[in-house]
């Protein structure tokens, strides 16, 4: 196993979008299983202990956990779920049943300060791949990193952005980072109203809307919430987004 430091220090955190996201789950246990499960099928190591558990964690998902804490949680577990070998841990296959039978079900998403990465993948986990029909945003503020949220969003859907501040620096840059988005297949639009108007932050699809406590493009500076709203409160929005969005002005 001494390739193990390398792997993690070289691990592509672009194939996450292939599992449940592991800021999804609560427990040491259940994020340890879900490590052992993804080195596993990635690079074919189904074998780690818990030091190289805890390093993976902390080092590539941003989840802060320590090898005594990942040695308690797997001690605990029931028997059957993993194997131990020496050091060593495998997960087996009631262990991966177990796993995924406990992703928590909620319409209410913790974002932590200073989590920038993690953060990104959560709201792109847990509310963008999960969009439907045409998608409204609205944001006070948006700047460039707003197009590496929306990276993930299905090129079929059209998607359009109201705001009232666009931070462009250095000049020119937004509008290349645009146009590029455009170029790789994105259908978006992007519209400026009247700044004193606008000061919630909202995305909204066919069937329900998100709340966002805080700018997408510095999603993960501060702390804060994204919570799902009702479908009368989706409703009443949509009718203002899309009366605003006709009097707005193109970028």
């Amino acid at each position: 196993m001494s390739n193990v430091k390398k792997i993690i220090a070289n691990f592509d955190k672009n194939c996450f979008k292939k599992y449940t996201n592991p800021h999804s789950y609560n427990k040491v246990w259940q994020r340890a299983l879900w490590t052992l499960y993804v080195i596993s099928q990635e690079v074919n190591i189904d074998k780690l202990t818990c030091s190289e558990i805890s390093n993976f964690l902390t080092q590539v998902t941003e989840i802060s956990t320590s090898p005594q804490a990942v040695r308690y949680a797997l001690a605990n577990l029931p028997r059957g779920l993993v194997n131990k070998n020496k050091s060593y841990y495998k997960i087996m296959e009631k262990g991966r049943k177990k796993l995924f039978k406990n992703v928590p079900e909620n319409n209410e998403i913790y974002i932590k300060s200073n989590s920038q990465f993690s953060s990104k993948y959560l709201l792109t986990n847990k509310v963008l791949t999960q969009l439907s029909g045409n998608i409204h945003i609205c944001d006070p503020y948006i700047g460039p990193r707003i197009f590496d949220i929306l990276l993930n969003v299905d090129k079929n859907i059209k998607i359009k952005i109201l705001t009232a501040n666009i931070e462009d620096k250095p000049i020119g840059n937004f509008n290349r980072t645009l146009n590029d988005f455009k170029k790789e297949g994105y259908d978006i639009e992007i519209r400026k109203y009247d700044k004193s108007k606008i000061h919630d932050r909202y995305i909204i699809d066919n069937n329900c809307m998100w709340i966002v406590g805080h700018s997408l493009k510095d999603l993960g500076n501060k702390e804060c919430f994204i919570f799902e709203t009702g479908k009368d409160l989706r409703d009443a929005v949509t009718n203002v987004f899309n009366r605003r969005w006709k009097i707005s002005h193109n970028i």
